[in-house]
């Protein structure tokens, strides 16, 4: 099983946690909860079971185990996490009550004037679930055509690790490259150590040891450090050291116009680039760095 596998904290899951999201979850409270949220649905669902046949009627209480599962096991981190299980349920228990529906339509008269009723009070219920659509902020990338779209597409490899800023999407991530440490949420959420992540990632930025900053690099398989706008104005990053890159790191990509937010980014050099470079024992000095240019490579 997956929460059994890998570098998480998922090996304390799945465990029995009661109630969801429902605070002092009390049966009571549960239930309120399941009303309040579901209306007039309940009583579709009802009708759909009496009118079903004996196996559809079975197979509407299997799913019941879903919500089950939702309101009395916890898989992961984060309880949230299990509305999938809840959005399932739903799809499902649609069918009886699309089938109630059918059945109230073709009794008589009096049926059709109930559907309308329940038809447009369960419409209106969800409603309220196109507002986060409506009011959730939108971003979009030019991808053809791109500069540093270009450049990491043709001047770096699938398999190269960059640091940069703490982003959920970017261009680093729509050429198919990999990231340090990106948006927490995802991976902490699915059991993942982020917080030992980002222990690192502030210790390579805000670095003053040129050789120690290198070391973290290597030992954590970063190809290119990215600094931009979004890395000086990161509220985790108090005391950011770009001097040290600056001074000490090759420049491969620039932005000297503004259009990626300031970004450089620097090569990390390999272990025998270093070797080559700098004599044992000594500071690390400075690389001689290439002319000024929106974009190049070393």
């Amino acid at each position: 099983m997956l929460w059994r596998t890998g570098e998480t904290e998922m090996q304390n899951y799945p465990r029995l946690y009661w109630g969801y999201t429902v605070e002092n979850p009390t049966v009571a409270r549960v239930l309120e909860y399941l009303g309040f949220t579901f209306g007039t649905k309940w009583l579709l669902i009802a009708l759909g079971a009496i009118l079903a046949t004996g196996f559809q009627r079975r197979f509407l209480v299997v799913t019941f185990s879903l919500l089950a599962l939702a309101f009395a096991v916890q898989f992961n981190i984060e309880v949230y996490s299990n509305h999938k299980f809840i959005h399932i349920w739903i799809i499902l228990v649609n069918l009886a009550v699309a089938y109630a529906f059918v059945r109230l339509w073709r009794w008589s008269t009096v049926g059709r004037i109930l559907v309308v009723p329940l038809l447009v009070s369960m419409t209106l219920g969800g409603v309220i679930d196109l507002f986060p659509i409506r009011n959730d902020g939108h971003f979009a990338y030019k991808v053809q055509g791109d500069p540093l779209t270009e450049w990491l597409l043709t001047k770096t490899k699938p398999t190269d690790v960059f640091l940069t800023h703490t982003s959920v999407l970017d261009r680093f991530l729509l050429a198919g490259r990999k990231i340090f440490y990106g948006h927490a949420y995802y991976a902490w959420s699915a059991g993942y150590p982020t917080q030992q992540r980002l222990v690192i990632y502030k210790r390579i930025y805000e670095g003053r040891d040129p050789k120690e900053v290198l070391k973290l690099l290597w030992d954590n398989n970063i190809s290119y450090v990215a600094i931009d706008g979004e890395v000086r104005h990161n509220s985790e990053l108090a005391h950011l050291n770009e001097a040290l890159f600056k001074e000490h790191f090759a420049k491969v990509f620039e932005d000297p116009d503004g259009r990626y937010y300031s970004l450089t980014v620097y090569k990390v050099p390999t272990k025998e680039e270093f070797l080559d470079r700098w004599l044992p024992g000594e500071c690390v000095p400075p690389v001689s760095r290439p002319a000024a240019g929106a974009a190049r490579s070393d």
